[in-house]
């Protein structure tokens, strides 16, 4: 071999006949010879002579070390490969071309602040294969950020193998936290307590393990600062060091746990600890003590003919119970048991091949007996349909078990299955073995549908089980094409049903504005479709054109009347004017036909409009059917309201009392809240009554009987009442006070959860319709006076529709 760790070369010689040739061996670098070992002869690359007899043949081969590298053979031998072979019958000289060979290693540091590797940066020159220690070392301030280049992570010490030339950089920041690494008990990690502290960018991992120095004590858990490393017991823990942290591995003594082993039946068990000698246990019962994880390995010995071994029981590990070895580590205290027998129960074989039932029946200690053959028609040729003794017997290892084998199916005859229907066929074949095959269906005139009309195999045929037989069913009298009637006259209809052969079905009435009154609109079957003969058809006659329900146009203005008419697919008829009590100029009064009248198409809508208010008669009298609201506030503390004060809301007034702010006296004198009569709809709201004279009889009297009205027009319900029952409730307020809160609201998106349609916030989609409380502006915000309107609708127990409202609506249900 070569010395100073650099290649040699090894050549063997066979010496045959004797003379003195020469054999000569140089390298291109200088080196000491070193070792001859018969036969065997080492070279350094000083030039020597070998004597060898003629004819000899020398085998010569290189063996690399680190530093030079073999390049191939020169003089008289050439060649690259390692091996060469010399004949020598002559003097002769063979050169091994070994060059020496150094890769570079290029350290650098990056980063804020300056730390120190062992080597420092720079270039430097190893033999080819040498291993590289590298460190690093920091100071108060700086931080190790970790390798890269041809080195990666961020350990404190790495190695480098210089198989070519390599470049690694270390980081250094002047950012970042401490690692102190403790130890509790006997054991080690690596990066350790030597060093502490450690130093560390905020941004690097920082992988510590855990090793073991005492092979009694173990590693049981981390302690400290550990971060989301769950559970705490891996002897790898990975940390981000982006705070100071404090490590403490704690080892414990290994704990010793007791192996009781118990031998049952004629047999014994190699028992090995670790890498031990086995020792061979007889039947018994032996206890042992292991250190924790000792790895045992059991196999069962089988001495004595026929005994065989059962199974393991206990806690033998993961094996299976019947695999001949078990083994486990001691990490609890075990009881083992090896059962060996002279019994063995028959196995199940029925339903299995022959080939498989014998390995069975070899494998549970048995031998196949004699084997007779029948026909069957459950199971396949070659396959087990009976054994003797039945499977589960017990009996002595050795004894043997009898098998009947399938033939196959045993044939059967076709039946005559002709004139059945499909499911009395299913039933005759399966009885006897085989299948229904394919169905075709033909319409025959004679055959009433679903019998058969033919069968494939014939009757008498002999068939294999499970054969298919096909058929061929009736479907019935051959179809006829349904006509077309539509455009037709009812009676032309009924006639073309008949004379294809078909049936009159239901025949229904439906308006229709394209189509004639007794014309066809629509039939059921299609035209063209064929249908057994029959068949019913269906169709529907048009009536003429369709009526139109009446819009209610009361309590809208004149304009929006007439357009509401027109869109309604009517006419405007007559328009006259009449003086109200309390609908403005302009407001339509009364209308004829009434709303939800149905009338046919153009039909024209009468309508009486109010001029304003009459002459005479303003301040008593209100007429009947008059919708409005009455309103008294702040009546103040004196003698009271005199009897009729506000008399005459006359029958069939709609409205609301409001009774604001009253100073009562002394009492309320019988009657003084006299008079809102059955039937009256909306409330009356009385606030703040204060202790006074009193109110006399009759004050508030005459809210007649039958006092019932509708909202104006048919104005949806408000934005902030989403169940329309026209009342605010409280939560319903709330959401209202949240928009205000929020300084806005937005229109909900598909996927975003809302019980009005609104998000709180100004931010958002605006494309849907500004809610009612935003209207003073409509800038998609609630103002304090909006938000004060809807108070008032909560005050009032409700609100309704109303054109007199600042926003289409007005207090009181």
């Amino acid at each position: 071999m070569w010395n100073k760790n650099y290649t040699g070369c090894l050549i063997i010689l066979l010496l045959s006949l004797f003379m003195t040739p020469i054999l000569f061996a140089e390298e291109r670098t200088f080196y000491k010879f070193d070792t001859n070992v018969r036969d065997r002869i080492s070279f350094s690359s000083d030039l020597k002579m070998y004597r060898s007899n003629l004819n000899t043949t020398t085998f010569a081969n290189d063996i690399p070390n680190i530093g030079l590298s073999f390049s191939n053979w020169e003089k008289s031998f050439l060649g690259a490969n390692l091996y060469a072979q010399v004949d020598v019958n002559k003097t002769k000289t063979v050169n091994n071309v070994s060059p020496k060979t150094t890769f570079r290693l290029t350290i650098t540091h990056s980063g804020d602040a300056t730390g120190t590797t062992f080597p420092g940066p720079g270039v430097h020159e190893y033999p080819s294969g040498q291993t590289v220690d590298i460190s690093v070392a920091t100071t108060p301030g700086v931080y190790f950020g970790g390798w890269s280049g041809d080195a990666v992570g961020s350990s404190e010490f790495i190695q480098i193998v210089m198989d070519s030339d390599k470049s690694i950089d270390a980081r250094f920041t002047s950012m970042g936290h401490i690692l102190n690494v403790n130890i509790v008990g006997e054991g080690g990690t690596t990066p350790g307590p030597f060093g502490n502290p450690h130093r560390y960018s905020s941004d690097v991992y920082v992988n510590i393990v855990t090793y073991q120095t005492n092979p009694l004590w173990r590693f049981e858990h981390w302690e400290g600062d550990y971060g989301e490393n769950d559970p705490n017991s891996y002897i790898l823990l990975q940390l981000l060091m982006d705070q100071d942290r404090d490590i403490t591995a704690v080892f414990i003594p290994k704990p010793y746990y007791d192996l009781t082993l118990e031998i049952i039946g004629n047999g014994n068990v190699s028992l090995q600890e670790g890498f031990e000698d086995p020792i061979i246990l007889t039947p018994g019962l032996y206890s042992y003590t292991y250190l924790e994880w000792t790895y045992i390995r059991c196999e069962r010995i089988e001495t004595t003919e026929g005994w065989k071994f059962l199974r393991w029981e206990g806690d033998f590990g993961d094996m299976s119970a019947t695999y001949p070895r078990c083994a486990f580590s001691m990490d609890k205290h075990r009881y083992v048991r090896c059962i060996f027998t002279d019994k063995s129960q028959v196995p199940h074989v029925v339903g299995i091949k022959q080939s498989e039932a014998s390995a069975a029946i070899t494998k549970a200690w048995l031998t196949v007996g004699d084997i007779t053959e029948t026909c069957n028609d459950e199971y396949p040729s070659g396959y087990v349909v009976n054994q003797d003794p039945p499977a589960g017997t017990t009996v002595e290892i050795g004894s043997s078990v009898s098998l009947v084998l399938s033939t196959g199916p045993c044939p059967i005859t076709v039946p005559h299955v002709i004139g059945m229907t499909t499911a009395e066929v299913e039933t005759a074949l399966t009885s006897v073995g085989l299948l229904l095959g394919s169905i075709t269906e033909q319409c025959n005139d004679e055959v009433e549908a679903g019998r058969v009309i033919s069968q494939n195999p014939i009757e008498g045929t002999i068939l294999p089980p499970g054969s298919t037989v096909d058929i061929g069913v009736s479907s019935g009298p051959c179809p006829v094409l349904v006509p077309n009637i539509i455009w037709q006259f009812r009676i032309d209809a009924e006639n073309m049903i008949a004379n294809a052969g078909l049936e009159v079905g239901i025949v229904t009435e439906q308006c229709d504005d394209s189509i004639p009154a007794n014309r066809v609109i629509n039939q059921y079957p299609q035209a063209g479709l064929q249908v057994p003969p029959g068949t019913e058809v269906n169709f529907t006659v048009s009536i003429g054109p369709c009526l139109i329900k009446v819009p209610n146009i009361v309590q809208y203005s004149q304009t929006m009347a007439q357009n509401i008419i027109i869109s309604a697919g009517l006419t405007v008829g007559d328009i006259t004017e009449q003086c109200h009590p309390s609908i403005r100029k302009g407001i339509v009064i009364s209308q004829s036909p009434l709303a939800g009248e149905k009338v046919p198409p153009n039909s024209s809508i009468d309508f009486v409009i109010s001029s304003g208010p009459c002459s005479e008669g303003t301040q008593e009298g209100f007429a009947e059917g008059v919708e409005g609201e009455g309103i008294l506030e702040g009546s103040v503390e004196g003698e009271g309201i005199s009897e009729g004060s506000v008399e005459g809301f006359t029958e069939g007034v709609e409205g609301e009392g409001m009774l604001e702010g009253f100073v009562e006296g002394e009492g309320t004198s019988e009657g003084s809240v006299e008079g809102f009569a059955e039937g009256v709809e909306g409330e009356g709201i009385l606030e703040g009554f204060v202790e006074g004279e009193g109110i006399s009889e009759g004050s508030v009297e005459g809210f007649a009987e039958g006092v019932e009205g509708e909202g104006e027009g048919e104005k949806p319900p408000h934005s902030a009442d989403p169940n329309g029952d026209w009342q605010i409730n409280l939560s319903e307020l709330l959401r209202v006070i949240q928009f205000f809160n929020s300084n806005g609201y937005h229109c909900a998106l598909p996927n975003e959860m809302s019980e009005d349609g609104y998000i709180p916030g100004i931010n958002g989609d605006k494309s849907c319709i500004p809610h009612s409380s935003d209207y003073n502006p409509q800038d998609w915000a609630i103002g304090l006076s909006e938000l004060l309107r809807l108070i008032q609708f909560f005050n009032y127990g409700g609100y309704h529709a109303c054109l007199d409202g600042e926003d289409g609506y007005c207090p009181g249900i």
